[in-house]
């Protein structure tokens, strides 16, 4: 009978981490974390400000609410794949244009989601269904400074303009 309940338990556990909507990170939650080949819109780009030499480009979204108090800036996080680190290029507040004027956000709202947009690899990166990247906080303290963050491909199709405030997050692979 305890090994039923044992059984039980991890089951339970198994199918509580399947449902999971979202992923705790150390700003707040992620809502979703999805690649694509579709170049986004990008208002107030600057070529210049972000250059890379990547032959084909994979661009990688991480939709987030963020814990009241929490200010957002393109340069808290960044996006590591096969120990090559990419900045954040630009950020969208809710279903707006991705704005790569638009730096910070001091008070971001804790019920709105915000995007940040990044520029990867794309002959290292997109090869799989789901790709696990790392999520690196760019500024002290360093706990909690990297976490693995589950990535689902979308191929060409575009990112989606809004995302459920209950998350679309895939189970960890």
């Amino acid at each position: 009978m305890k090994f039923l309940s044992v059984i039980f338990a991890f089951a339970a556990a198994g199918m509580l981490s399947l449902s999971a909507a979202t992923l705790a990170f150390r700003g707040g939650e992620i809502l979703a974390a999805q690649l694509s080949t579709a170049r986004p819109s990008i208002n107030g780009e600057d070529r210049f400000a972000y250059p890379n030499d990547l032959d084909r480009k994979i661009y990688a979204a991480l939709t987030v609410r963020m814990t009241p108090g929490r200010a957002l800036s393109v340069y808290d996080y960044s996006l590591e794949a096969f120990g090559r680190p990419s900045p954040c290029v630009a950020i969208r507040a809710g279903s707006g244009s991705f704005q790569a004027g638009k730096w910070e956000y001091a008070n971001p709202d804790a019920q709105s989601s915000y995007t940040l947009l990044f520029v990867l690899d794309g002959r290292q990166v997109g090869l799989q269904k789901v790709e696990n990247l790392t999520l690196k906080a760019n500024f002290p303290p360093p706990e909690r400074a990297e976490q693995q963050v589950p990535f689902v491909n979308l191929g060409s199709r575009p990112f989606p303009t809004t995302v459920p405030a209950d998350g679309i997050m895939q189970a960890r692979q």
